[in-house]
């Protein structure tokens, strides 16, 4: 006999269905609020890599060059480090409508971080036809501290992941022309962004190999301008492509040392085969892998950069860890309807772990934007599942992330400091003496090389510094075993490390032990 659930279930049911709906979408509005709420104030001071951006980018919108006065390049060689053009050419138009501060600078990854959201909703309905799905991935990376980090800070990589998470969106559409051209030219536009996108077309032609529901025709048809425009960019940017190389495992003096040493005590041939480049290479990508996937990284503390986290946070909570892991095992296990969809996921997502698993620095999130990203879709997908009891890790996400809010604002402007370096604007636009030279000095870390550090690029972009005048009074010292430059002079500037070489004639700003600098009195 079949029996017809109380009026009182019905309701509870109909209960928790709309509490749960009802906080992804605060979530989701929580998220974008912590995105807008003091945008541009916080981080207080822009990066190195952030006032290189804006110094191009002000440079190209003023005057059609770079700062080594190159017209309209297609890579820009910065401090030697050689940056794509999307991000630089997308902020320097942009300055005409935003102004060109600081606020300004950072706006393209601030909506880029707003359309990732958007995205991840239409990724989670479009892959399991299910709404609540869609709201919860938005959810999930609206209020992870790694979107709200990256969306808040000038990241190419960052705008370089909407590009191909929308291209990654287009490809589950039906096969059109119309679709397979804006495919194409979002592929293309991530590629300008930024260098992961390139070394990421094999795992993105998996996934599409393995989406369900589509015939290997489609996915034929789909792959084709994806591989023709990598192949494309990949002959233009060559030069780039090859100075990338200098970071990767495979060409780290260090550890091209370790090998040799561990071959060279090898024993018999065994010892030797377990000491070959390629199993040395093998091991240390799955040492990466195995800590980009570990709890440290991901929850407690992030990787080893100051600028990709903010200290005492990972770039998940323990809530959407749990997420992820449970999505896993559900897809594993079969357990939902939409395994085949999953599979395809976790495919991207570890996939995409690939640019961070070659490189020296691994575990690396700017590199692994995307798997932090799939991890999330991941974990959305096991919302069928759940059901009712998805309340309660909404509840503790909702608590993790009002206590992210709280330590983002409250504690970490006063620990940016240690890492961003402050009080350049102001010195930079209020000199004592314009008509005298200035030096920049170290006085209390005579160690630190304020060269190597390319202090330059805050002076020329707050002093607002012609690329004309300061390539005719530029003075280079080389550059530094990563093939970064070292400029001493640059307009009115000088830098010395040792503040006994200053002249006297000389307006001196220092640099103190919490990394603020102010005039020397």
């Amino acid at each position: 006999m079949i029996t017809k659930p109380y009026p009182f279930t019905k309701f509870m049911k109909k209960t928790v269905e709309r509490l749960t709906t009802g906080l992804m979408i605060a979530l989701v509005i929580w998220g974008v609020g912590l995105r807008l709420y003091r945008f541009g104030a916080i981080p207080t001071d822009l990066n190195r890599d952030e006032t290189a951006l804006a110094y191009n980018a002000w440079s190209i919108a003023q005057f059609g060059i770079d700062e080594w006065g190159r017209r309209y390049p297609l890579m820009f060689e910065s401090f030697g480090d050689y940056k794509l053009p999307g991000y630089i050419y997308t902020l320097a138009l942009s300055f005409g409508l935003t102004g060109d501060n600081d606020a300004a600078v950072r706006w393209p990854s601030l909506l880029a971080g707003i359309g990732l959201i958007g995205l991840s909703y239409g990724w989670g309905r479009k892959l399991t036809q299910k709404p609540p799905v869609g709201w919860l991935a938005a959810a999930l990376v609206a209020v992870s501290p790694w979107a709200i980090f990256y969306s808040r800070t000038a990241f190419e990589a960052h705008l370089a992941l909407f590009w191909l998470v929308l291209t990654l969106y287009l490809t589950l559409d039906q096969v059109k022309p119309g679709r397979l051209l804006a495919m194409t030219v979002t592929y293309f536009l991530a590629i300008l962004s930024y260098n992961s996108p390139l070394l990421l077309l094999p795992v993105v032609v998996l996934f599409v190999a393995s989406l369900p529901h589509k015939s290997w025709r489609e996915k034929g048809i789909i792959s084709l301008p994806l591989v023709l425009v990598a192949l494309v960019t990949t002959w233009g940017f060559w030069p780039l492509i090859n100075q990338k190389q200098n970071i990767t495992i495979f060409t780290d003096p260090t550890i091209w040392s370790q090998i040799n040493q561990n071959y060279s005590q090898a024993e018999n041939a065994w010892q030797r085969l377990g000491a070959t480049k390629y199993t040395a290479w093998t091991g240390l990508m799955l040492k990466h892998w195995s800590q980009s996937l570990g709890y440290k990284f991901l929850v407690v503390r992030g990787g080893a950069h100051p600028w990709h986290s903010i200290p005492g946070y990972g770039h998940m909570f323990w809530t959407t860890w749990f997420w992820f892991w449970l999505g896993a095992g559900l897809i594993y296990l079969k357990k939902i309807p939409d395994w085949r969809a999953g599979c395809s996921l976790i495919i991207l997502a570890m996939g995409a772990l690939l640019p961070a698993l070659i490189t020296v620095d691994a575990p690396h999130a700017t590199r692994s934007l995307l798997f932090l990203w799939g991890l999330l879709m991941i974990g959305a997908i096991s919302l069928p599942k759940l059901k009712g009891w998805a309340l309660i890790p909404l509840v503790t996400l909702t608590l993790e992330s009002l206590l992210f809010g709280y330590h983002y604002f409250k504690i970490f402007p006063q620990e940016a400091v240690k890492t961003y370096p402050s009080g350049i604007a102001t010195l930079a636009t209020k000199l004592t003496s314009p008509e005298k030279p200035v030096a920049i000095t170290n006085a209390s870390r005579l160690s630190h090389d304020l060269m190597s550090e390319q202090i330059y690029i805050w002076f020329l972009w707050y002093d607002r510094i012609a690329p004309e005048i300061y390539l005719q009074q530029q003075r280079l010292v080389g550059r530094d075993a990563a093939g970064m430059i070292r400029v001493q002079q640059f307009g009115r500037y000088s830098v010395y490390n040792d503040p006994n070489q200053v002249p006297d004639d000389n307006q001196v700003i220092e640099r103190t032990a919490d990394n603020i600098y102010h005039w020397k009195i």
